[in-house]
């Protein structure tokens, strides 16, 4: 984006977002919020460059009296930084952004008193792009105990989501804050004390719907003891949870719980049988992504009913053809989702998994999977799953046969259709191409054919082009460059 371009998009800016992202100097975009904003009409405001000193005293400037939103990237500020931002008067601010890994106590005294009375998003961890496990997420955090303290006394009546980092938790008083609309709280730190698991179990918070923390064995049984009437969301992943680490979560009093998230948790087929005898009635999502998960362990998991399960990620867990045939086993009507992803899907595990009785399923992830040619194929086209609308495939070989299994496939409902190639040194052919457009599948709408790309000839992207979509957008039925670049993401 150019200096030219950034100074049109400012000063035409009328209630909307301004999203900043560029390589001019921040004194060159202070002149530019200076001399080209509206300020009267600014409601979002993202910046992803790295600020100075100078810089965030003119952000706090700026009188945006509807300013709702500001997004400071993943640059790292400083006290200073942060204490001009703290002094912004922003009486309309419902989300603040940053990354808070060299705040001190006196920044976050100055952030606790800020006059945002309406304030109901504050994200300070940084992160910006994947989710990141528990423990890498916290590395670089420098969050004094004393500036925990001075940031939990904020005066946010309206708070409703609060993400943290932290790496020194002894002195993180949770209760005391008074948050009574705090809806949900995130905090990834290295490990809990397990004094403040106490303080954070009792906390008056009877909003609280999501709560997603990294713990330990030990502070885990304090964390069970918490009352949050509203809570249906949970998340420990990354945490050590392996024996029976994970009772006292599934025997505690949360009978409302809709998702669970208990990836790269080291579980073992103790946990995996809590998890099976927890009494969750409501349960719509289960994310076991990560854990190694053999055939005893598959077997406790479906001995469980779960009418209400939606969406199941079993991503990474080493799954083969025999647990693949234990799975489709489970008593799962409502299945909506099912993420096998990164397993050793053999064709035989497909013909296992065509089996499955999911006449809700809609999105099913195979990808980086062992699928070998047209076996697999013939097998699959057959299941019955007449509503599946988003279809994500990976191959380690392809061939005529197996592309014309895969347009023979009756999926009317079918958007999404994904074909990945494992080695890139197989190539489609034009005949793949054209065999491929003959799948009759009226409302796709997205084609991603990873590492084909390269052999997109214009016959190809002719065959293509005629395929009987009429839902695909026109404007990637165009040029040759078009196509490659959809087919590249």
């Amino acid at each position: 984006m150019s200096l030219e371009a950034t100074s049109r998009e400012l000063r035409a800016i009328i209630r909307t977002t301004v999203e900043v992202v560029g390589a001019f100097a921040p004194a060159d975009l202070r002149y530019q919020l200076r001399s080209n904003t509206r300020p009267d009409n600014m409601l979002m405001l993202i910046i992803k460059l790295e600020l100075d000193g100078a810089f965030a005293r003119q952000l706090a400037n700026q009188k945006w009296p509807l300013l709702r939103c500001l997004e400071l990237g993943s640059s790292a500020l400083d006290v200073t930084q942060v204490a001009h931002l703290a002094e912004g008067q922003w009486p309309d601010l419902r989300s603040l952004e940053m990354n808070a890994s060299r705040l001190g106590m006196a920044a976050l005294q100055l952030l606790a008193k800020a006059d945002w009375p309406k304030l109901e998003r504050l994200k300070l961890d940084g992160e910006t792009g994947q989710p990141k496990d528990a423990v890498s997420a916290a590395q670089g955090i420098m969050i004094d105990k004393h500036s925990q303290q001075c940031l939990l006394q904020g005066k946010w009546p309206e708070l409703r989501l609060l993400h943290i980092n932290i790496s020194d938790a002894d002195a993180l008083h949770f209760a005391p804050c008074n948050w009574p609309k705090l809806v949900a709280l995130k905090v990834v730190a290295n490990k809990l004390h397990p004094e403040v698991l106490v303080r954070l179990a009792y906390g008056h918070w009877s909003c609280l719907r999501s709560l997603a923390i990294g713990l330990d064995s030990v502070a885990i049984r304090q964390l069970a003891q918490a009352t949050w009437p509203k809570l249906v969301s949970l998340t420990l992943d990354g945490s050590p949870l392996g024996g029976q680490a994970l009772q006292p979560i599934c025997k505690a009093n949360w009978s409302q719980l809709r998702c669970v998230s208990l990836a790269d948790s080291s579980l073992d087929n103790a946990g995996i049988e809590c998890i099976a005898q927890a009494q969750w009635p409501l349960l719509t999502e289960l994310h076991l992504a990560g854990n190694q998960l053999d055939i005893i362990a598959v077997k406790h998991m479906v001995s469980a009913e779960r009418p209400l399960l939606q969406k199941l990620d079993l991503g990474s867990c080493g799954l083969s053809a025999d647990t693949i045939q234990e799975l489709v086993c489970g008593s799962w009507p409502a299945m909506r989702r099912l993420e096998v992803d990164n397993n050793e899907l053999t064709a035989e595990a497909v013909v296992h998994l065509s089996k499955g009785v999911w006449p809700q399923l809609r999105y099913l992830d195979m990808r980086n999977s062992q699928l070998r040619g047209s076996t697999a194929m013939s097998h699959f086209v057959e299941a019955g799953w007449p509503l599946l609308q988003h279809l994500l495939l990976a191959f380690t070989h392809m061939d005529n046969l197996a592309i014309s299994h895969l347009a023979q496939g009756s999926w009317l409902k079918l958007q999404t259709l994904t074909v990945d190639i494992a080695q890139a040194t197989d190539m489609w052919s034009d005949d793949m191409f054209e065999i491929l457009c003959k799948g009759r599948w009226p409302q796709l709408s997205k084609l991603v054919l990873n590492r084909v790309t390269l052999n997109l000839t214009p016959f190809a992207i002719q065959h293509i082009v005629k395929g009987c979509w009429p839902k695909m957008p026109d404007e990637v039925l165009a040029p040759e460059f078009q196509w490659h670049e959809v087919c590249s993401h």
